[in-house]
């Protein structure tokens, strides 16, 4: 009964993006003194390591992914199994960007994929996105664009906007790396428009910073600014404090492009102190070289 009302609450703390309290509900059924079956288990892990996730605890995040793949695993649900390895071996990126580079992730998730068979366009496309990210981590831009159009061709053909946006971020994020700048921000403009069809607020928080600095890349400066706004808005609702300590950077460097010096310093401020939760390294960096 324990793990039913702790479940019950952790969904609804996950519902209206409450990350913490939401981890801490699907850990309190975790420790219940319960018989819960291996697949209830794994579930539960999932959940607890994706709220955990979005409240930037990456380690723990990576024990529950870990933990729910063992689950996943002894209940014989491969499916599950092959989306818990998956998002373990992107948060372990997340962690430890310099031991990403070593390929293993990449391995990993291409002999995964290569378990799937063409059914489960979801996962398969979600695992494309994965694999861009994974070989972008190993600075292999190209190989990273390549697996990132593969997952737009199964996100649009299957009108699945979620798999479409996270294929649209890493195409943006591959062309930036090779310094292609407007193709990145049309890439960038397409991942903020599948990210508000998908109504999912984590998404749009995490699409919103990316289109401002879009738009000022663009040097549309009055456009940039409204996004950036918005951007915040949609940071604080899905409480993705890394989403809003990168763009209060980002205003900062605005205002400091438009020649508003007190607002530009102001905005610092306020991404400095963000950046102290978030230990938001790119945010740090762009604030303090407006500050310069």
């Amino acid at each position: 009964r324990v793990v039913v009302f702790a479940r019950r609450a952790g969904d609804q703390a996950f519902a209206v993006c409450a990350w913490q309290e939401a981890a801490e509900f699907y850990e309190a059924a975790l420790d219940a003194e319960s018989r819960l079956s291996a697949a209830e288990r794994a579930e539960i892990h999932y959940r607890a390591a994706v709220a955990v996730s979005h409240d930037l605890d990456s380690a723990r995040a990576y024990e529950h992914f870990t933990a729910a793949a063992r689950e996943f695993r002894a209940a014989g649900d491969g499916t599950g199994f092959a989306w818990a390895l998956m998002s373990a071996a992107r948060t372990r990126a997340a962690m430890s960007p310099e031991a990403a580079r070593d390929g293993d992730d990449l391995q990993r998730l291409q002999i995964l994929y290569g378990w799937l068979g063409e059914g489960q366009p979801a996962l398969r496309g979600r695992m494309l996105a994965s694999l861009s990210e994974a070989a972008r981590h190993c600075r292999d831009d190209a190989l990273a664009e390549d697996f990132a159009d593969q997952a737009l061709a199964v996100g649009r053909n299957t009108e699945d906007d979620v798999v479409s946006f996270l294929a649209s971020e890493q195409i943006a994020l591959a062309r930036f790396s090779r310094l292609r700048l407007r193709e990145s921000a049309a890439a960038w403009f397409e991942a903020d428009a599948y990210a508000r069809r998908s109504r999912d607020p984590w998404l749009q928080s995490l699409a919103g910073p990316k289109l401002a600095f879009a738009l000022q890349q663009l040097g549309r400066l009055v456009e940039a600014r409204t996004a950036g706004h918005e951007a915040e808005d949609l940071a604080r609702s899905a409480r993705n404090r890394a989403a809003l300590s990168l763009i209060l950077a980002g205003q900062a460097s605005l205002e400091l492009a438009c020649g508003n010096l007190d607002a530009a310093e102001a905005r610092v401020r306020d991404a400095l102190a963000a950046c102290e939760l978030t230990h938001d390294g790119w945010a740090f960096v762009m604030a303090h070289v407006v500050r310069v």
